[in-house]
């Protein structure tokens, strides 16, 4: 989901079994016992075969630029065969490598940097989107993001489900986004389920996310008929961006009316200067020269008010700038 707008910008393919006689096979269940059978490469394929062949009724359902992923596991990655493969289920299925998006654990990347480097090069040569998926849950060194050709970022769900309640965790969420913004790179935040995560991803400047706030995981039919049913093929929990008109502070300097209080408490929560001016705009706050918050005047608003002494003498409206921010933090 765009956090922006609400409208769909992609769906991902996921595995599902009923068997006839020991009915509804979890996933963990059967991908595990593929992987350990030798079986992965196979059942990848057939995934990703399945998902090419759907492809040009989604998008002529839902929209011309929708993006489908797949999931490549670890043991497949390490198939010299695997972009003819992929290059083959696109060509069989007549669409181009642009409208699908492979997504590998960081885990999967790091046991052969070298190899995955080659294999990733190779498929983006053809236009197919590359994803790391659960970021932040591997022990790979970051370095390997500015090696590797890559397009997006997947925050792992175990930093959104704590995100509204713990700091640690939305300072972790807001860490990779700044990192994906830094690089150039799209971020996905996993397993959104209130409009209180989506809200403060929102904020912290993450364009999309995905999860069972808009919809559990449906069959394809379904899938369709669910978004046509959409007003405007929107989501109901879009994210709107609200309507400010601040004060004008003809002294230049800070007030609640242009997102001081914001900015001090996601700075005491850890987030970037980026971040907060990222969040500041979604929120429709403006500076008091009316402009759109900047990473910069976030960063010179932290020093005005929170550290004063660093600067030596303060303009008076400063000093009372940081007297508000002082008792707002001992509250």
């Amino acid at each position: 989901m765009d956090l922006r707008t609400g409208r769909i910008t992609g769906v991902e393919a996921l595995a599902r079994w009923t068997h006839p006689i020991r009915g509804s096979v979890a996933p963990s269940e059967f991908v595990a016992i593929a992987e350990t059978m030798g079986m992965a490469p196979l059942l990848d394929e057939w995934v990703l075969r399945r998902a090419c062949r759907d492809i040009p009724g989604l998008r002529a359902a839902i929209g011309s630029d929708l993006r489908v992923s797949v999931n490549i596991s670890a043991r497949h990655l390490n198939d010299t065969d695997l972009p003819q493969r992929v290059i083959g289920a696109l060509s069989a299925a007549g669409v181009g490598g642009g409208t699908l998006m492979l997504e590998i654990t960081e885990t999967a990347l790091m046991g052969d940097p070298d190899n995955a480097r080659s294999m990733i090069e190779e498929l983006k040569a053809y236009g197919v989107r590359i994803a790391i998926d659960d970021f932040g849950t591997g022990y790979g060194s970051l370095s390997y993001l500015s090696r590797l050709p890559v397009d997006t970022l997947k925050i792992d769900r175990t930093f959104i489900e704590h995100s509204s309640e713990q700091q640690d965790a939305m300072s972790i969420a807001a860490s990779v986004v700044d990192l994906a913004r830094g690089l150039r790179l799209n971020a996905v935040a996993e397993g959104v389920e209130t409009e209180e995560q989506a809200r403060l991803l929102h904020r912290l400047g993450c364009p999309e996310a995905q999860g069972w706030l808009w919809s559990r995981a449906l069959p394809l039919a379904e899938l369709v008929s669910t978004v046509r049913s959409l007003p405007g093929g929107v989501f109901r929990r879009a994210i709107e961006k609200p309507h400010r008109t601040p004060r004008t502070d003809k002294r230049g300097v800070a007030t609640a009316d242009h997102g001081l209080h914001e900015i001090v408490r996601l700075h005491r929560e850890g987030a970037s200067p980026a971040s907060i001016a990222a969040a500041l705009n979604a929120e429709g706050y403006r500076t008091p020269e009316d402009q759109k918050w900047h990473r910069a005047t976030v960063a010179r608003v932290i020093n005005d008010t929170a550290y004063p002494e660093l600067f030596g003498t303060t303009s008076r409206p400063a000093a009372q700038a940081s007297d508000a921010v002082r008792r707002l933090a001992d509250r």
